[in-house]
């Protein structure tokens, strides 16, 4: 099983589910390009190229069919895959993602970027984002927002300003609506119902447009259910898989 990380996010995001996932599956991990311990380098990013980076990675490891599971930017480098490679794929999980971010998301991708251009301090650049990602009764526990603020500040491999403009210039131009139709793969869509990142109408979208496609809500989260409700994304998962 492939699990494919979201935009800033480097493999560790994946922490909270992994274990479990991997008492049934044979897990693989990496960093996408502008992330965690792989190439930061300045320059516009394409998922076309991010997915080619994980096909890349599968070939090394002689892995020629696999499931996937991408969060965010990750679900749209899994339908790339999906698209382009569909012989990799046995079946996919796209995690609060879309087929194209909507104009709100793309703005606020392009906020974030001028604080860090700005040199703004860590904490104030994630106290901005995680209006966006976390729903509203996660960020009343004033407890799990500022343990969920250390961690992220605390992380080993911390994204650069140049990796967050490849990555953000790839969800910016990619738009998959009209090849949606060529996934054959079963895929799983999981929303979160308080994402104010991508509304759970985008998955409703893919879900007509995808021939063999389910969808799956998750309660009182948001855009990150690895933070927000671990336990019922892995059974979603896991449920699927099986």
């Amino acid at each position: 099983m492939v699990l494919v990380a979201g935009l800033s996010s480097d493999n560790s995001i994946w922490n909270s589910i992994i274990d479990v996932l991997a008492k049934s599956f044979r897990i693989t991990v990496f960093d996408n390009r502008g992330a965690g311990r792989s190439s930061q380098s300045m320059g516009s990013y394409s998922i076309k190229q991010l997915a080619g980076d994980c096909i890349q990675l599968l070939e090394q490891l002689n892995i020629t069919s696999a499931y996937f599971a991408g969060h965010s930017l990750g679900g749209q480098i899994v339908q790339e895959i999906a698209i382009s490679y569909p012989q990799y794929v046995a079946k996919a999980v796209i995690i609060t993602s879309t087929y194209h971010y909507p104009e709100f998301a793309k703005m606020h991708f392009q906020n974030v970027a001028r604080l860090m251009e700005q040199g703004v301090n860590s904490e104030l650049v994630f106290r901005t984002i995680f209006p966006w990602v976390f729903s509203s009764s996660f960020l009343r526990q004033t407890e799990m927002v500022d343990l969920s603020l250390q961690a992220f500040q605390a992380t080993v491999y911390p994204q650069s300003y140049a990796g967050y403009c490849g990555q953000i210039a790839a969800l910016r131009e990619y738009n998959s609506f009209d090849e949606l139709s060529m996934i054959n793969a079963p895929v799983l869509l999981i929303t979160g119902d308080d994402d104010l990142l991508i509304p759970t109408a985008h998955s409703e979208i893919m879900l007509e447009a995808i021939p063999n496609s389910y969808h799956a809500r998750i309660a009182d989260c948001g855009h990150i259910p690895q933070i927000e409700a671990p336990g019922r994304l892995a059974n979603l998962i896991h449920q699927f898989l099986r």
